[in-house]
């Protein structure tokens, strides 16, 4: 845990499993609050030491919606000055919705990160999400139903295919960041929106208390443990039962025996989800009785724009053709498209996404920006 009394070995053990040496440039997303002016110092105190600080850009975004931004960017400019680190200011210039404003903003937060990032030639962008941060974002979900997404944040997502997002301080609350900065002698800027009752977070965050933050992070990491090896089983799963033929995936009905209920159920969900082409992956409960109606050959169904036959040699997959006359697009063009496309790819889902490129034929994914063996993943 951070104590502002020993902050240089708390920094060695946030990024022990960095190698800067191996990223041309990096980069970190910085407000001017709390987390992120944490992060930025740690980050500074960590790279000065391995002789890189200069690798490192950081980046504010300001989306126009409050008139004191511009100067909270400046501040964060100023601040980077004095440490000898770049800095760039990104703003959303669009026109704004007149609703959802905040879900757009979020989404223009991280293009804007992103397009900095890859403008500066970096594959790593750090975010300052705390552990806090994690304890609502699971408590959220929960209130949404159970399954893989109690896992929470993921210590790093890759995006896009060419950028890694990693999260270091995930085990780290903001009270602890915020009295490294006290005993720093450094200041931070306080968001109003992160006391307005409108957001979800917001309502969710005023519900906890220090106990029930520690008990959400726990769930956290067990549910991460338990997604990342199904993800492990699902891979073995996917080169074991898995194949492509003509314009079709075909299942050998091995893959759904009791014994790989669950891991089978993980691997369909995906693989219904990169066939059809869908944003979200289907719902676990109807993928599982998706799963009890293709028991008896010739039976036939449908789920997330795919249609499922149970033949003598498997079950074949394809995507539905509903309204259009034209035949479906060949399985493995259809598999190649949606993983080369897909926006975001858990840490946590990389064995499972691994094994379905390699059956595709698609690229390789890029490997994790961390250490062999220190990786901070379950």
């Amino acid at each position: 845990m951070l104590t502002a009394a020993d902050e240089a070995p708390c920094a060695s053990k946030l990024f022990r499993a960095l190698d800067p040496t191996r990223h041309h440039a990096m980069v970190v997303a910085v407000s001017g609050g709390s987390d992120s002016t944490a992060l930025l110092l740690l980050l500074h105190d960590h790279l000065q030491r391995h002789g890189c600080l200069s690798k490192l850009l950081a980046v504010t975004v300001d989306h126009k919606l409050r008139t004191e931004a511009a100067d909270e960017a400046r501040a964060v400019a100023a601040r980077c000055a004095r440490l000898g680190i770049c800095h760039r200011t990104m703003t959303w210039l669009e026109l704004k919705p007149a609703t959802g404003v905040a879900a757009a903003a979020r989404a223009e937060r991280y293009r804007l990160l992103l397009q900095a990032t890859e403008e500066a030639g970096a594959d790593l962008l750090f975010t300052g999400h705390t552990a806090d941060d994690q304890a609502e974002t699971v408590a959220m979900r929960a209130q949404r139903g159970s399954g893989i997404g109690l896992a929470g944040m993921a210590p790093a997502t890759l995006v896009q295919r060419r950028v890694w997002l990693w999260r270091p301080m995930l085990d780290v609350t903001r009270a602890e960041l915020r009295a490294f900065l006290s005993h720093r002698g450094e200041g931070w800027i306080e968001d109003p929106s992160n006391t307005n009752p409108a957001s979800e977070r917001v309502r969710v965050r005023s519900l906890l208390d220090d106990q029930s933050r520690r008990r959400w992070v726990s769930e956290s990491k067990g549910a991460a443990a338990r997604r990342r090896e199904l993800a492990l089983r699902a891979a073995d799963l996917i080169a074991a039962t898995i194949r492509v033929q003509d314009s079709a995936v075909v299942v050998a009905p091995d893959l759904f025996g009791d014994v790989n209920r669950d891991a089978a159920v993980h691997t369909l969900r995906f693989l219904l989800q990169l066939i059809g082409g869908n944003p979200h992956l289907p719902d676990e409960q109807r993928t599982r009785a998706l799963l009890v109606q293709l028991n008896d050959r010739g039976q036939s169904t449908s789920l997330a724009r795919c249609v499922l036959t149970h033949r003598r040699d498997g079950i074949l997959i394809r995507r539905e053709q509903r309204g259009s006359a034209e035949p479906a697009p060949a399985a493995i063009t259809l598999l190649r498209e949606s993983l080369v496309q897909r926006p975001v790819t858990s840490a946590f889902d990389l064995p499972l996404i691994a094994a379905f490129a390699l059956l595709a034929g698609a690229p390789e994914l890029p490997p994790l920006p961390f250490r062999e063996g220190d990786a901070p993943i379950p």
